[in-house]
């Protein structure tokens, strides 16, 4: 008998519930911590804990209040994979365990999919903001500087919009003679927000909610600039054109599909809080 080759197995990092593995520590990367295979649990303990004192927070992250939450014993066990039982959980995030039918939907599992297609393709903010908007209850997600394993922030700077707004912003402000700037636009403002028109920020992003920009100017002309990003993950098909060639119509045809998933609850809207410092040469 020709003993059965297990080779393809090992032809993708991503492995044990579809996690990456990295090759270099033998571990599997969850989003939020890492786990080990070689124990059966995690090697950071689970953020959600932070949360005990925070009943606002521990809702956000869960969807259960505090008294809920500790009607499991197991769910106070930091460094648990799914509550030890693998069979009924799963944690695709690092963050909490869900029931995993829900994790198991077909819709679900192709969303998935299309996050980890998005990552490849380099498009690592969308990916990231779309499995998140797939888990349970993705709460709120605050991106700040230092804390931006995913570098979203390293994005919005590098990119035109980002760069052509705030300098049209610092121009208005130095031709009115100031040296301090003090900006808010968007929702329920009569001033601009930035629109991401295009690529990763363009499907992730798009129209900003609200934006904030304070900062001053130095004493050589830079600017230093403390910049708020308010914006809630969802899709508006309506302002994504269905012409364009190939390329752009099936990525269109896709944010109407996540449009569909979003409003039979397969795709979860949620606040994305996004705040850094810039330095500006205008």
């Amino acid at each position: 008998m020709v003993p059965f080759n297990f080779s393809f197995a090992f032809t993708t990092d991503y492995r044990y519930t579809g996690k990456p593995l990295d090759i270099n520590t033998n571990l599997y990367y969850y989003g939020q911590r890492y786990y080990d295979p070689n124990v059966g649990q995690f090697t950071q303990p689970d953020p959600v804990s932070r949360y005990l004192t925070d009943p606002q927070k521990l809702r956000q992250a869960t969807g259960q209040n505090l008294q809920q939450f500790l009607q499991n014993p197991q769910a106070l066990n930091e460094y648990s994979y799914t509550q030890n039982n693998p069979i009924r959980y799963v944690d695709p995030t690092g963050e909490y365990t869900q029931e995993a039918y829900q994790n198991n939907s077909l819709a679900v599992r192709s969303w998935k999919n299309v996050a980890i297609g998005l990552r490849l393709i380099g498009w690592n903010v969308s990916s990231y903001f779309l499995n998140r908007a797939v888990s349970l209850n993705p709460g709120t997600l605050n991106i700040r500087q230092g804390q931006d394993q995913h570098k979203v922030i390293d994005k919005i700077q590098k990119s035109n919009e980002y760069q052509n707004f705030v300098r049209a912003r610092i121009k208005d402000t130095e031709d009115s003679g100031l040296t301090e700037i003090n900006f808010t636009g968007g929702k329920n403002t009569a001033n601009e927000t930035i629109i991401f028109n295009k690529g990763d920020l363009g499907y992730s992003i798009h129209k900003v909610t609200n934006i904030y920009i304070t900062g001053k100017k130095n004493s050589d002309g830079e600017w230093e600039i403390h910049t708020k990003l308010f914006d809630q993950y969802d899709f508006q098909p309506e302002t994504y054109p269905t012409d364009g060639n190939i390329l752009q119509k099936g990525i269109n045809q896709g944010v109407r599909w996540a449009d569909q998933s979003e409003q039979n609850d397969v795709i979860s809207n949620y606040d994305i809080n996004i705040e850094f410092d810039d330095k500006i040469n205008n």
